[in-house]
């Protein structure tokens, strides 16, 4: 590989593409769960791959190319005919290239489709801007009729499709890229996930009396491990994964600002508009008296490149940063 010029130094660096064969097993292995119990089910792909549901039932395997809104206008179609078609393509083409679609079509004929994403944040960091997904969140949000989930790990991304199924109506799932590079902290072992993946419910992943962190998706890697180091410090730490996006776990929220000192949400998604954003309507409309401060990426594109690491080190995103953030507003309280 060519060197990088960075801060006037050549760095002979891998920059690691996203590897989706961790990500894709359970997607299989789900599809093809649901396509032997249902006829109905189907996919419809923009340039995956899903091989195993595709020998099984290659009549009911779709794939559009490179097109993300032929895509969505496929599945809905195709859910007005009575089938159940699962959606699967990259954050942030889904929704950005389609987001027309998944408003005007898909959303406001309240179609059952099933729509899974990876590689939230920046975690498709190798491609640059253009593919670093920092928008979802605030789109998702605006969208009606729509449900929004976020798995933050396999296990929870399978609970979450379980729940998708059930659901009559369209659903996202911001689906897990088990492929983070291990970073400055190492890899983070995440709590055992629940035995189901509820609608409008987040999960405390741990419980604290201190400070609560609300944080969802990849941001949660990091977040842990400076949950862990400010336990170490003295300060008692609650995790809140806000694994419903939409609809939002109000109830958690006004929770956590009853039990806390201070509230800080983290995430790897643009401030404008996302979970912090949502957060705040909750404190707002409801008077909370909480210290609560968002904690994401700012009005910016994030332009200098390396690995995961190094590109969420470059704009303070790591688990030493929110360890900082916490000290800091604890200290002016």
């Amino acid at each position: 590989m060519t060197g990088i010029k960075i801060n006037n130094q050549t760095r002979m660096e891998a920059i690691h593409e996203v590897a989706l064969g961790p990500m894709m097993a359970p997607i299989q292995e789900k599809l093809v769960e649901y396509g032997k119990k249902d006829p109905r089910v189907c996919y419809v792909g923009a340039d995956f791959n899903v091989k195993a549901f595709k020998e099984l039932f290659p009549e009911r395997a779709i794939d559009v190319g490179i097109a993300e809104q032929n895509q969505l206008c496929v599945a809905t179609g195709l859910a007005k005919m009575g089938m159940i078609p699962v959606v699967m393509g990259f954050s942030p083409f889904i929704p950005m290239r389609s987001f027309d679609q998944l408003r005007t079509y898909l959303a406001r004929h309240n179609s059952n489709v099933k729509i899974i994403t990876t590689a939230s944040g920046l975690v498709n960091c190798s491609h640059g801007t253009t593919h670093h997904d920092l928008e979802s969140i605030a789109l998702y949000r605006i969208v009606p009729n729509l449900i929004v989930l976020v798995a933050a790990d396999n296990d929870r991304f399978e609970r979450a499709f379980d729940t998708a199924m059930e659901h009559e109506g369209p659903v996202v799932i911001m689906g897990p890229a088990e492929i983070y590079a291990p970073g400055e902290d190492g890899p983070v072992t995440m709590s055992a996930a629940p035995n189901r993946f509820e609608i409008g419910k987040a999960e405390w992943m741990r419980e604290g009396s201190d400070v609560c962190i609300i944080s969802v998706g990849p941001a949660l890697h990091y977040v842990l491990t400076a949950a862990e180091a400010l336990e170490a410090q003295g300060v008692s730490t609650s995790v809140l994964n806000m694994c419903s996006i939409k609809p939002l776990d109000g109830e958690a929220i006004r929770l956590a600002a009853k039990k806390h000192k201070i509230i800080l949400s983290v995430e790897e998604q643009l401030l404008n508009g996302g979970l912090g954003s949502a957060i705040a309507e909750v404190i707002a409309e409801d008077c909370l008296q909480i210290r609560f401060k968002r904690m994401g990426i700012n009005d910016q594109f994030v332009e200098d490149l390396g690995d995961w690491t190094y590109t969420r080190q470059q704009i303070g995103l790591t688990s030493k940063g929110v360890a900082e953030q916490v000290l800091n507003m604890l200290k002016n309280i």
